[in-house]
């Protein structure tokens, strides 16, 4: 576990992003749970972001972070158990030592995207100041195109994730996904944060 931080630490200091297998932190039995979930929760269609950007895909909510209020699960028990997941065991050791101390996941969500969709490029941190990195767990099994994208020191860097591939970026780095071509592109996505649940998102510029 300490070759993984190791790696996942150096490359968020001097890379777009880092990136692993989500095997390696989660049993087969999660890494189920989590893809079922995904599929299963009910999702809205979104066009704009939390600041504007125009965006075109269906997002399932495990827990929201809204402006000025507190964070909260949604479609418990499901969301609840989705974090809980992802705040356990190898996960859990993992990002503790990846944020340097103990994190707290404020936001987590479903992102499906079909043929034609994408997300704008945009900054996690302006949804919420404090967020210190984005996590992305692919759970899509057959699609094309939708490639994440990093824009990164005046360069875009690209990357075309498969089943389990788990992608960690800086949420201060403009970063999006690219249309989706055919299939269906599922991902699991959550924000990790040192700000605790009880503490309200009052710095953001969510419109």
């Amino acid at each position: 576990m300490k070759k993984l931080s190791f790696i996942a630490i150096d490359d968020l200091a001097n890379k777009a992003f880092s990136s692993l297998s989500a095997t390696e932190l989660f049993s087969d039995k999660e890494i189920n749970y989590l893809a079922n979930a995904c599929y299963s929760v009910p999702k809205d269609f979104i066009k704009i972001g939390d600041v504007g950007e125009e965006n075109k895909l269906s997002v399932g909510r495990f827990m929201v972070d809204k402006k000025g209020e507190l964070p909260v699960y949604c479609n418990d028990p499901v969301g609840q158990k989705v974090v809980d997941i992802l705040s356990s065991g190898k996960c859990f050791k993992f990002f503790k030592e990846v944020m340097g101390g103990d994190y707290f996941i404020r936001r987590c969500q479903a992102n499906m995207i079909t043929e034609g969709g994408f997300i704008g490029k945009h900054i996690d941190t302006y949804s919420n100041f404090d967020y210190r990195y984005s996590v992305v767990i692919q759970f899509g099994q057959s699609y094309g195109g939708g490639k994440f994208f990093v824009d990164f020191k005046d360069d875009l860097h690209k990357v075309k994730t498969s089943f389990a591939d788990m992608i960690i970026n800086r949420c201060e780095i403009p970063h999006g996904v690219e249309s989706v071509t055919n299939g269906k592109r599922m991902s699991l996505v959550f924000f990790l944060s040192k700000n605790s649940l009880d503490i309200k998102n009052l710095e953001n510029n969510q419109i």
